[in-house]
């Protein structure tokens, strides 16, 4: 499969997903919120709560 065919497919699934958007007039690609969604990290805050939620609910 050549580049440009895997870049079109990967495109037409996100866009079907609703994680992009393709603008044909202006040749714009729209990334949506649910891509950061997919690949955004935890503030290390939030992850030492959960971390401590756990310990207190299961034990150490």
């Amino acid at each position: 499969m050549s580049t440009d065919k895997l870049c079109d497919e990967v495109m037409n699934y996100m866009e079907d997903f609703q994680m992009l958007q393709i603008e044909e007039n202006s040749n714009t690609v729209l990334l949506m919120p649910l891509v950061g969604k997919m690949i955004g990290d935890y503030p290390k805050d939030f992850l030492e709560k959960i971390s401590q939620e756990k310990e207190e609910a299961y034990g150490k």
